[in-house]
């Protein structure tokens, strides 16, 4: 059985900090689509987050796996957006 969520992280797209989370995501075994599917322009930077390994697993381990990921992409993308404002506001204070 597959489980999914959709998330988006936009702030890590623009700081390009999505790539090295996506890979870190592969290596607990869960997949990340761009929600249109893979290779397709993602509209509003949406992702599928997805498990990759299902037999053998029982449902509500699958769940809990990807429900525990959620969270700590939101982290991440909070941290990314202070990033961002933290970058803005000294940019405009130099100018």
């Amino acid at each position: 059985m597959r489980r999914e969520r959709h998330a988006a992280p936009s702030a890590l797209v623009i700081t390009r900090h999505n790539r090295e989370g996506f890979r870190s995501l592969q290596k607990i075994s869960l997949a990340v689509a761009r929600l249109y599917g893979e290779g397709s322009q993602a509209m509003g930077d949406f992702y599928q987050i997805s498990n990759q390994i299902t037999l053998g697993r029982r449902e509500e381990e699958l769940v809990q796996q990807v429900n525990d990921i959620v969270p700590v992409i939101i982290d991440y993308e909070r941290q990314a957006r202070q990033f961002l404002i933290k970058e803005s506001q000294e940019t405009c204070t130099t100018a």
